[in-house]
């Protein structure tokens, strides 16, 4: 079936009844999907236009150059519309989790909305709600939160990636050795012997695109922050097994911040950062 004209603007009246809505990407060339969004008024049809102003390399934006340059229209589908904003993060987070899962090569860098109730597998919920609580551990520790970036179909590589990098952890300082432990939804996901490897302030193109999406800024408002980075190797299968898959639901070990230090540190160390958890810095 052929596909009717897109106009470059909305009529107000069409807008208005749009209202917020969810949609969705398709390259024409394979079929794929490569973009889900949300916005309100003529924010689906500003994508084509931002792919030639912008030359940033974003998968999203190369992906739609090259539709561009093969003489084709990238293809739009409304997934929802008519909503509350609220009510279109819900179903833009649902679409995102459905198809990171599924097809694992969305051009979303992160997860929508709410990620404590998005999409696993039913095992690992099954497995989620009955994990056993995890136990304050003795050593050095800490606690990061990758919300926004886990999917139950990770893989380590990928994981480690979101758990070593960028946290504003000032008591992890040249010979520093602690045990960090990365969290979703609730649960540990990974563990891993590690030591500083680096800090200093992140710039710009010290950001991979995941990250660049979480701090939503562009090159020209971003203002570089302090932070840290890890270097380390997973536990050992017996050891791992003592922190993966408990859940940090408790009041000892619960995240209110997006990390937080556990076990003895050292006093020195202390000193350098009391706080448990930095504000300014992402729920990674």
């Amino acid at each position: 079936m052929q596909r009717l004209s897109r106009p470059s603007t909305f009529t107000p009246p069409f807008a208005q009844r749009l209202g917020h809505y969810v949609y969705s990407l398709t390259d024409p060339r394979n079929g794929r999907l490569f973009y889900v969004g949300r916005g309100q008024g003529n924010r689906v049809l500003q994508h084509a236009a931002e792919a030639l102003e912008n030359q940033k390399p974003t998968d999203k934006l190369e992906t739609l150059r090259a539709i561009n340059r093969a003489g084709l229209q990238v293809v739009v589908d409304i997934v929802r519309h008519g909503m509350s904003e609220a009510a279109a993060k819900d179903v833009e987070a649902a679409v995102i989790d459905f198809a990171l899962h599924r097809y694992g090569n969305l051009a979303n860098l992160i997860r929508g909305a709410d990620v404590e109730r998005g999409l696993v597998s039913l095992e690992t919920l099954l497995a989620d709600y009955d994990a056993p609580p995890l136990m304050p551990p003795a050593r050095p520790s800490l606690l990061v939160a990758i919300n926004g970036t886990w999917i139950d179909s990770m893989g380590e590589a990928d994981l480690w990636e979101a758990a070593r990098k960028w946290w504003n952890a000032r008591r992890i300082v040249q010979g520093s050795n602690f045990l960090l432990l990365a969290t979703a939804q609730g649960i540990i996901r990974g563990a891993w012997n590690a030591h500083y490897e680096w800090d200093g302030e992140v710039r710009w193109d010290m950001l991979d695109e995941r990250r660049r999406t979480i701090y939503g800024n562009t090159e020209d408002t971003f203002r570089p922050f302090p932070a840290r980075r890890f270097a380390g190797e997973p536990l050992p299968p017996d050891e791992g097994a003592e922190f993966i898959g408990r859940h940090v639901r408790h009041r000892n070990v619960k995240l209110s911040g997006p990390f937080r230090y556990l076990g003895a540190w050292p006093a020195n160390t202390t000193l350098l950062d009391p706080e448990d958890g930095v504000p300014s810095e992402a729920f990674a």
